[in-house]
């Protein structure tokens, strides 16, 4: 059963003519005169007696008419809760890797919860893309949030994609802070590294490399923030996302080092399923996300 017909049904009882009814909704009489009827077919019963030009209810026809304003006005309340866009609520599921979850999502979710207060965001963690695939296959997610190369990933439409500044840091005590160094300078000092199957480790052992040096760390780590904490006790020297040291820059508990060294050209991503509906709030905070500026440094 269409609502359109409903709705000119309706129409046909308030103005107790077809011909106006057909004015009002801006159709042809005969377009109405077909509306009704197939309305009538599907209750397999007439809802109205027609008098030569003079209309009037069936006993049907009366019974059905609560029914059939009922049916419009939830139609017209479904209609604006979806369109509703500035109170936005229920739960957005984002699947991140541990850095992103620990470094550039908790600033972005709690700004967003506070202009949205009754939207709540739940994070699941992984570091292995194919198990976030996984859970957006299965709904269990309704995002990922990844960094590095995900152009493989053919089943997801890419929502955000976004630069992120790779620093080379260490403590404001070390000779190195705040000079500018080649990369020999730099690999000499105690070097405290993400697993070098992270990208941004993978692409600092790659260059060394090309130039003939060795990264030879004194620690490897899976938690980039275990390493900021190693860095502000005055160990070592590292190289990692600007959104996980930032903080600890601002406070001046680390300090940048200038060195030599080409733009990996890192990017995060936010994608989502390519079948999913990017509702109006998911559409909101992807555009938070990219509109915040917790990415990149102050040149």
């Amino acid at each position: 059963m269409e609502n359109r017909n409903v709705a000119t049904f309706v129409k046909v009882v308030e103005y107790n003519n077809f011909t106006k009814a057909a004015q009002s909704l801006g159709y042809s009489q005969a377009a109405v005169t077909a509306q009704i009827k197939q309305l009538e077919k599907e209750l397999g019963a007439p809802l109205f007696d027609r008098m030569g030009k003079r209309i009037r209810l069936t006993r049907a026809g009366e019974r059905f008419l609560p029914y059939a304003v009922t049916m419009l006005k939830a139609e017209e309340e479904a209609l604006a809760c979806i369109k509703e866009q500035g109170d936005f609520s229920g739960v957005l599921r984002i699947g991140a890797s541990s850095s992103l979850s620990m470094g550039a999502l908790p600033h972005i979710a709690m700004e967003f919860v506070k202009q949205h207060p009754d939207v709540h965001i739940a994070v699941r963690v992984s570091d292995f893309v194919d198990d976030l695939l996984d859970r957006l296959n299965t709904g269990e997610i309704d995002i990922i949030f990844v960094m590095g190369e995900t152009n493989k990933i053919r089943e997801c439409t890419y929502l955000m994609e976004k630069d992120i500044d790779i620093v080379f840091v260490t403590h404001p005590d070390n000779p190195l802070a705040g000079k500018k160094v080649t990369l020999e300078e730099f690999l000499k000092q105690p070097v405290v590294v993400s697993d070098r199957a992270v990208g941004y480790t993978y692409y600092l052992d790659h260059i060394a490399e090309q130039q003939g040096l060795q990264l030879d760390p004194m620690l490897e780590s899976g938690s980039v923030s275990s390493i900021v904490k190693i860095l502000e006790e005055g160990y070592g020297v590292s190289y990692i996302p600007y959104f996980m040291c930032r903080e600890s820059l601002e406070q001046g508990k680390l300090a940048l080092i200038d060195v030599d060294f080409p733009d990996p050209h890192l990017k995060s991503r936010m994608l989502c399923h390519k079948s999913k509906w990017v509702d109006p709030m998911m559409q909101a905070f992807v555009e938070y996300a990219n509109n915040n500026h917790w990415t990149k440094k102050e040149d």
